[in-house]
């Protein structure tokens, strides 16, 4: 294993996507031994659910990127997965996206849910009309992930 605590987060594109994950490291992620690593995968999260699907999810997400994109392949130089703690999926809901296929659209998040294992809340900050009301979405997140000085 590697000197540093890796993360990886796993974004769909290359612009605005790393600069959104620099911002959350600031915050969340300070202490010193600690490295993130940006992985832009260049399509949505149903196109690299598809290639995780088609090999029934029997290869590790970072192998797949590795495989399948030569900047990503670039990056990982020198890093196994076993250098990763952690990794993130970053990812919006594209519900205009037509790649899927009329096949797969009955259910598709909810099995992409299931099929990365990830827990699910669904929160409704962006909603939220009242300049103070949308603070205390900051605290609320604070409180989700242990950083509660920090965002007050």
């Amino acid at each position: 294993m590697a000197d540093k605590d890796y993360k990886a987060f796993i974004v769909e594109g290359e612009a605005r996507e790393p600069q959104v994950i620099d911002n959350i490291s600031k915050v969340f992620f300070k202490h010193g031994n600690l490295k993130i690593i940006t992985l832009p995968v260049g399509e949505n999260i149903y196109m690299l659910w598809k290639k995780l699907k088609a090999d029934d999810f029997d290869t590790d997400i970072i192998e797949v990127l590795r495989e399948s994109n030569k900047k990503i392949r670039e990056q990982l130089e020198g890093l196994s997965r076993d250098d990763f703690s952690e990794v993130f999926l970053f990812f919006d809901y594209d519900v205009h996206q037509t790649n899927l296929g009329k096949a797969d659209d009955g259910d598709v998040i909810n099995q992409m849910l299931e099929s990365f294992d990830i827990p699910v809340m669904i929160e409704y900050s962006s909603y939220e009309q009242h300049p103070l009301g949308k603070v205390e979405w900051v605290k609320f997140f604070g409180a989700l992930t242990a950083k509660e000085a920090e965002a007050e």
